[in-house]
Order: structure tokens, then C-alpha cells, then sequence
């Protein structure tokens, strides 16, 4: 009975100790997680080749030109918007460029005429096409 006695207070002596390295531990890692990073993260150095997609003779207000950009793998279209666009191409500024793949899984992406948005069948969502600097789908712009 002596015996376990013993081992009984070792094991609450080992407990305690434990129990303290654990909470300095944990303390500590707070203290050392509260500093801010200071990485930051370098653009990226990609150049896309500078090519002709359309003549804008061949570009109707409100229907999208099919076009593959930088690649054939790259499916996207042009829309001539007929109002001018914060960095839209073309003599008037309302030539934009969408990807037409989905950013988020790659769905084929439809454009709908009568309200101006892009459809995606994936996941029934829907983004506009009239302020090509801040929509999604991607937007090229000049």
C-alpha cells in the first residue's frame, strides 16, 4: 500500500509538470504568433503575346466573337459593349475581352445577350459584363 502511495504522488508530481511546460509552451507560441509577417509575395512575371483577335469591323454591340487567348486552349470572347468602359480597347473604349472558362472549376461559361451577364451551368451563377475592370469572368482589357 506504501508503495502505491509513491507512485501515486510521482504521477501527480510528472501531471503538474507536464501540465506547466505545456502551458509555457503555449504561451509562448501565442507570443511568438502575435508578430506580423513580413514576406510578401512577388507579382507574377507573365507576358502574354500581343496578337490580333478581330477586326472591329467584324464586332456587333452586344454579341460576343468567339476567340482563343494566348492559346486554343484559352476559349474567351469579345464584346463590343457600346458605352465606353474603364480600360475598354477600340476607337470608342467599349471593347472588352472574357475568359469563358469558370475560374472556379473550368465550366464553360454562356453569355445571355438580354441582360448582359455570363452564365455558368456548373454552378447556376451568373457575373455581369458591363464594368469589365472588376467582373467576373475575368476581364482583358487594353
Amino acid at each position: 500500500m506504501a508503495r502505491c502511495q509513491i507512485l501515486t504522488e510521482i504521477g501527480r508530481r510528472q501531471f503538474l509538470k507536464r501540465s506547466g511546460a505545456a502551458t509555457a509552451g503555449a504561451v509562448a507560441g501565442a507570443v511568438v504568433a502575435a508578430a506580423p509577417a513580413r514576406g510578401a509575395f512577388a507579382p507574377a512575371r507573365v507576358t502574354y503575346p500581343s496578337s490580333r483577335l478581330a477586326n472591329l469591323a467584324d464586332l456587333r454591340v452586344n454579341e460576343p466573337f468567339d476567340i482563343s487567348y494566348p492559346d486554343a486552349d484559352s476559349p474567351g470572347v469579345l464584346l463590343k459593349l457600346g458605352q465606353p468602359v474603364e480600360g475598354g480597347a477600340g476607337p470608342d473604349g467599349d471593347v472588352v475581352g472574357f475568359s469563358i472558362l469558370c475560374p472556379h472549376k473550368g465550366y464553360p461559361l454562356a453569355y445571355d445577350p438580354s441582360d448582359r451577364v455570363f452564365n455558368c451551368a456548373g454552378h447556376y451563377s451568373r457575373s455581369g459584363s458591363t464594368t469589365a475592370a472588376t467582373s467576373t469572368p475575368r476581364a482583358w482589357t487594353s
